[in-house]
């Protein structure tokens, strides 16, 4: 519909005569003047300058007439006021889980939408207690978006609930289900999107395009630094930095981008839902170049290798909280990242690079067995033709996950490697922490003497890097294998000179390591509520960390204390938290004083009788992290 037709129809709607020699707006203008009213326009994108021209006309010639306009982008006129129309709500990450009633699935927008639609088609269709988590999963792929619900569960009378939400990685193949009477537009989701899509620039659908790479939602300096141009050509969609900002702002305003409010931070993050992304991701694959693919690669791979390694700077310090917030927010884009890396050739450098950095972060959230499977995919794909810092980094980091997941054998054969090629390279703080790991590994073994001579040899070559970190590492390290050896005297001043350094340079976490010996110390002295204070302070230093190793180990300690205590009801509800943080780790994962913890486990079964310590047992292993970290602070 062009100008002249869109107000031919209006004036016909409103019964505006038409008069000779005079233009047509006029005739309205005056027709509305003096009147109250309200007047609706809707879907005003394809005319959206007419539309705005026109609204703004009318507001001027009667103050009494209200309008009600929907459109992808706001009008941009004065007296306007923007109104986002919400989706319907869907089922949270939280509200999917087993142990939520479904009720709370059943009392979303969507999902009701979903039921009354699915009746309509189905007569037979019913939610039951089998389904009702998939008709939530598939109401939240969908985003609560009411035209995707409405054409999915018109597919409901010829597949299964099952086979719907099998399908739906292909949205488009199952969303072609609308009504023979609805505007074209509205017959299938691809319609819909390829009506919308048609409405933008060019620069403004190459940026679709390329914002389809992203996952889980990204921030404008990403898509400078990735999707941007060297120079702007809007004939050929071709955008500089300079433009990035307007179009991300345009896409927005037509409600192709949504502001990710959930993700919190410092900077606005931008998402996109994934019917809009699987568009985008058909249009880039159908439009693109080679050059141009190999330049999103390219700069994709270099911007969140880059990110990851700001981070890292962060990790062995006081803002450590930050740098793991960061690298979780932007974590769905770090992995598709290493992904595609390792998936070429020429990128391989950088997914070494990446997954040296984050094996620290992999080892604190507790999620072992996936970085350990990035680490090696990597190392695997990386053709090493000489010793590189971050390979020998990304070995060390791999021998350590390994390790803590009781892959002991692998984990020493990676750390040997390691530490020969760190030797090469002359790097004394990469060094020490290789020496540090075959300490652990000997201690473990039984090797006494060869433990402590490692850990020794480790605290030389931390001491000459000058890396304070490194070396209060180092000292907890041997100081650790003392305590084992029950060398207490010779352990406790270089715990002491540990916990200053760890405090010096304000990494709290670390700090829990030594405070955690120094409270077997006072255990050994006879001093269970010095020990037990140790223990909940490192305790309560885990409670704005997700992992689970430096948690589980303070609470083994917290058990030793409260059975010294004669409290033994309590030690035996945290020995069954332990092992459920144990068994989170890995099926292979030990406490970290073994002797010792078996000896407090029999104790307390013998003191509190077969079935009162089993029970205690499972109400430990029935708590959540946070109630597991309450109940240890206050006991």
């Amino acid at each position: 519909m062009d100008t002249l037709s869109a107000l031919r129809t209006i004036t016909s709607v409103l019964d505006v005569k038409e008069q000779k020699e005079r233009p047509l707006i006029e005739c309205l203008l005056d027709h509305i003047r003096n009147k109250c009213m309200l007047l609706v326009f809707d879907n005003c994108e394809h005319l959206i300058d007419f539309c705005s021209s026109l609204i703004e006309r009318l507001l001027s010639a009667s103050p009494r007439v209200g309008i009600l306009a929907t459109s992808q982008e706001p009008l941009n006129i004065g007296l306007e006021r923007v109104w986002r129309i919400p989706p319907l709500t869907f089922p949270t990450d939280n509200e999917s889980r087993d142990h939520i009633g479904h009720d709370a699935i059943l009392s979303c927008e969507s999902v009701q939408l979903f039921i009354e639609r699915a009746t309509a088609v189905s007569p037979t269709f019913r939610v039951t207690e089998e389904n009702v988590k998939i008709v939530g999963r598939i109401c939240k792929r969908l985003e609560g978006i009411p035209l995707s619900i409405e054409l999915v569960a018109a597919r409901t009378n010829v597949l299964s609930i099952e086979q719907i939400d099998e399908r739906l990685s292909d949205m488009f193949a199952v969303l072609t289900a609308g009504k023979r009477t609805a505007a074209p537009r509205h017959q299938s989701l691809r319609a819909t999107l390829e009506w919308s899509f048609a409405l933008l620039t060019e620069q403004e659908r190459a940026l679709l395009r390329k914002l389809s790479a992203f996952t889980g939602g990204f921030e404008l300096e990403a898509v400078e630094h990735i999707c941007t141009d060297e120079e702007s050509n809007p004939s050929l969609g071709q955008f500089d930095r300079q433009e990035s900002l307007n179009l991300v702002a345009s896409l927005y305003n037509k409600s192709f981008l949504s502001v990710d409010s959930a993700s919190g931070g410092p900077r606005r993050r931008y998402a996109m839902i994934e019917a809009i992304k699987q568009f985008g991701c058909e249009q880039w694959e159908r439009h693109s170049t080679d050059e141009e693919r190999e330049r999103m690669i390219r700069r994709f791979v270099e911007h969140y290798c880059r990110f990851v390694e700001r981070a890292e700077r962060g990790f062995r310090s006081r803002d450590r909280d930050a740098a793991f917030v960061a690298i979780r927010r932007e974590y769905a884009n770090i992995r598709s990242a290493l992904r595609i890396a390792c998936d070429h050739p020429r990128e391989v450098g950088a997914a070494i690079r990446m997954a040296s950095c984050l094996y620290y972060y992999w080892l604190h959230e507790g999620t072992l067995q996936e970085g350990s499977a990035q680490l090696q995919t990597a190392l695997t794909k990386h053709s090493q033709a000489s010793v590189q810092e971050h390979v020998v980094k990304a070995k060390h980091g791999l021998s350590v996950l390994l390790w803590v997941m009781g892959e002991v054998e692998k984990a020493e054969d990676l750390a040997r490697q390691s530490a020969d090629e760190a030797r090469k390279l002359g790097h004394p703080a990469l060094l020490a922490s290789q020496l540090r790991m075959l300490a652990q590994l000997a201690s473990r073994s039984g090797l006494a003497d060869e433990a402590i001579r490692l850990a020794e040899e480790s605290v030389l070559h931390a001491r000459d890097s000058g890396d304070d970190w490194s070396l209060a590492s180092s000292l907890s390290s041997l100081s650790n294998i003392l305590v084992v050896q029950q060398l207490w005297e010779r352990a406790e001043p270089l715990l002491v000179e540990s916990a200053m350094l760890f405090e010096k340079v304000k990494d709290d976490l670390e700090l829990s390591g030594p405070l955690r010996a120094l409270g077997y110390i006072a255990l050994n002295r006879r001093k269970p509520r010095e020990a037990l204070a140790l223990y909940k302070r490192s305790i309560a230093i885990c409670q704005t960390y997700q992992g689970t190793w430096f948690l589980a180990r303070g609470i083994e300690g917290l058990v030793s204390s409260l059975c010294e205590l004669e409290e033994y009801r309590a030690a035996a509800t945290l020995i069954g938290v332990s092992e459920k943080l144990l068994a989170k780790l890995g099926s292979a994962a030990q406490p970290q004083f073994q002797l010792i913890y078996e000896q407090v486990k029999r104790t307390c079964r013998l003191e509190c009788g077969d079935e009162a310590f089993n029970e205690a047992i499972a109400i430990g292993r029935g708590m959540t992290r946070e109630q597991a970290i309450s109940y240890a602070l206050e006991v």
